[in-house]
């Protein structure tokens, strides 16, 4: 959906991260990329994944409810907020475990409300099976995501969040030009800073 589509005429403010609380230290680099973007990213608790100050902690922007459960339904209902969905191994064990209707602030109940309004955005961080969630859904797959590498992927979700909130798609091609890519005869990639000549 458009960015005008999604937010009822007006841009999305916004980007939830619902995930597993066990997938914390394993999103940290993904939620770093998108905050080098200026994404307005807003979290349950960001602590093991970022002390950054541009990652806001629920209750601390508009939605003054303190229990994050009720300041996403909140959102979601009121206010024109996107949800960026972390499914992975952790989120399978808990979703779909419980009744045919999620309980609210639930990691399930998250998913089915954001797909349901057209907020919605999901990424992949391992092999979990797409078969294993319970709706159709798609996914960035964003399992082999290195930080400083180029990642089609990656940069196919910025620039739809870029413009579901209504800004310009970011140009991230400058954010490698320091940066170059060897290809064996193998096609091992070897990357390294063209600069410094370090090979990573």
């Amino acid at each position: 959906a458009s960015a005008r589509d999604r937010g009822g005429g007006y841009a999305m403010t916004h980007v939830f991260i619902s995930h597993s609380s066990r997938d914390k230290k394993a999103i940290a680099p993904i939620v770093h990329r998108l905050l080098d973007f200026d994404l307005p990213l807003w979290i349950d608790e960001p602590t093991g994944i970022s002390n950054d100050p541009r990652l806001l902690k629920c209750g601390n922007i508009p939605y003054r409810e303190t229990q994050w459960s009720r300041a996403v339904k909140r959102a979601l209902e009121t206010e024109r907020c996107l949800v960026l969905f972390v499914w992975s191994k952790h989120a399978a064990e808990t979703i779909g475990k419980g009744s045919d209707t999620p309980k609210l602030g639930s990691l399930e109940w998250e998913l089915a409300e954001a797909r349901r309004r057209e907020r919605l955005f999901a990424i992949r961080i391992d092999e979990t099976p797409r078969s294993q969630l319970p709706y159709s859904v798609q996914l960035a797959d964003l399992h082999d995501y290195r930080p400083g590498w180029p990642h089609a992927a990656f940069t196919r979700l910025l620039n739809e969040l870029q413009q579901a909130l209504g800004r310009a798609p970011r140009d991230v091609t400058s954010d490698y030009s320091e940066l170059a890519f060897r290809v064996d005869r193998d096609g091992v990639i070897t990357h390294f800073n063209r600069a410094a000549s370090v090979i990573f």
